[in-house]
């Protein structure tokens, strides 16, 4: 073959296995930080469920989504309920508006101290499901906006890979090359040839990164705990009104 076919040879080898190691490391990459994205959504189970134990249920957690026009969460839908449900009317009614005398007097009564446990385990269910969907900040990337974009880029790199760098990709380069410098030799590599070329191909194959392969839950972008203050109030005072010992108790257990 001599020394040029050699090196011609040695540069198919190297671009083959170069190529799918690179892919390879991007894979890994991802991988990574989906299951470091999973550390976030178990931060955000915690927090979402401290925020429907506050509220004594999932139905009033529910509620205040439908009031503020977001879909239900799976996770945080009632028993039974497939689908997101409909604005609800029960969760605007039933209160005086906030402020004034009533809203300074409460403050300190049980209502208002429950209130306010409410708002703040809202207010730490919202800052965690933010830095699930966007980072906690610019340098975040651990998130689920970057993992979907990172999981688009590898996945095109993953079906060039398995297209124009696949095992019977390289090897039929490399028969083709070798055709060409020892012509007797070249119908020598048929339909057996390409039979364990194709077979090598489906083997070594990429797949694909599925992000629902990890559990990464689906959340609304939350509004900040100031722009759902009033309807969310209005849910713990009826909650209080409704459940006045249970919210005591839980009062009496927790303090943050």
């Amino acid at each position: 073959m001599g020394d040029l076919g050699a090196e011609c040879m040695e540069a198919i080898a190297d671009t083959f296995f170069g190529t799918r190691r690179k892919v390879e490391e991007e894979i890994r990459l991802v991988t990574g930080v989906c299951h470091a994205l999973e550390k976030k959504a178990e931060e955000v189970t915690r927090c979402r469920q401290r925020f429907q134990s506050a509220l004594l249920g999932t139905e009033a957690a529910a509620a205040l989504f439908t009031a503020i026009g977001l879909p239900v969460p799976r996770e945080m839908r009632p028993a039974g309920q497939e689908t997101p449900a409909g604005p609800s009317r029960d969760a605007d009614s039933g209160a005086a508006a906030d402020g004034g005398p009533v809203t300074l007097i409460r403050k300190w009564t049980g209502s208002g101290r429950y209130e306010r446990l409410v708002l703040d385990r809202y207010d730490r269910f919202q800052n965690a499901v933010a830095g699930y969907l966007r980072g906690r900040d610019e340098n975040d990337a651990v998130c689920l906006r970057v993992v979907r974009h990172m999981a688009a880029l590898v996945n095109k790199k993953v079906e060039q890979v398995n297209t124009h760098h696949s095992p019977e990709a390289a090897l039929g380069q490399a028969a083709r090359f070798q055709g060409a410098l020892e012509t007797p030799k070249a119908g020598a590599m048929g339909g057996g040839f390409n039979r364990t070329a194709g077979s090598l191909s489906a083997g070594m194959a990429f797949s694909p990164v599925n992000l629902s392969d990890f559990h990464l839950p689906e959340y609304p972008d939350l509004p900040p705990v100031e722009a759902v203050r009033r309807p969310l109030g209005r849910i713990a005072r009826r909650q209080f009104s409704r459940h006045k010992s249970e919210a005591l108790r839980f009062l009496s257990q927790t303090h943050s």
